[in-house]
């Protein structure tokens, strides 16, 4: 061994060039056993001041920063350009350091979205119950106006033969929602259950022709 190779500095220098050649795995497996445990240290001093000490966690990170140095073509590792031997340590030590500040960052992120999530659905939703409001004057104009004019059509369509029967048919079915059996049982004198059917029927058709929607027990005007 010459006398330069001898040279720590030097020595460490010629690794990290024969780590960026990719050619030469024994330089990374030297370069791991080289710098491990100081890399260990210091992701040691991030993970204790996040108050989460873990042998394993710990390890982890370190994978992490050597994974850090390799991607995209080691150009972090590229961007180390000192030749002394603890310039170098102090470069990878700091990169290091960077993986386990940005991991746990982003852990605390996630936990507190986690948090966040489950007391969303932990605490019910606040619900404002408002009682519904009164109709107001104009409004109950228009329902009064709307009910005289479906029952003047129900007038014109009830027929000629007892049309004041016929219309307060008409007017329970269809405003009342009072059901045939019910109207033919308390009409005087009493008509069949039929009867009231055909009316309702008939009148049906014709209001629907008139513009009402009678797919329905109760019209609706279109």
């Amino acid at each position: 061994m010459s006398t330069e190779d001898a040279r720590p500095g030097q020595n460490t220098r010629d690794l990290i060039d024969r780590c960026l050649s990719g050619e030469d795995q024994e330089a990374w497996c030297e370069l791991v056993d080289r710098f491990d445990a100081d890399l260990r240290r210091a992701v040691r001093g991030v993970v204790r001041r996040g108050r989460r000490r873990s042998v394993e966690f710990e390890q982890d990170l370190v994978q992490e920063t050597y994974y850090r140095l390799l991607e995209r073509g080691a150009w972090r590792l590229r961007r180390c350009r000192e030749r002394n031997e603890a310039a170098i340590r102090a470069f990878l030590m700091r990169v290091a350091r960077n993986v386990a500040i940005d991991t746990l960052r982003t852990r605390g992120a996630a936990k507190r979205g986690r948090h966040q999530l489950l007391e969303t659905v932990r605490r019910p939703p606040r619900l404002e119950v408002r009682p519904d409001p009164l109709p107001s004057k104009e409004e109950r104009m228009i329902a009064r106006e709307e009910r005289r004019a479906f029952l003047d059509s129900c007038r014109r369509v009830a027929g000629k033969r007892s049309p004041e029967r016929n219309l307060r048919i008409l007017e329970l079915a269809f405003l009342g929602g009072v059901s045939s059996r019910e109207i033919a049982a308390n009409l005087d004198p009493p008509l069949t259950t039929g009867c009231v059917d055909t009316l309702i029927c008939r009148a049906r058709k014709k209001l629907r022709a008139r513009g009402y929607l009678m797919n329905c027990r109760r019209a609706r005007m279109t």
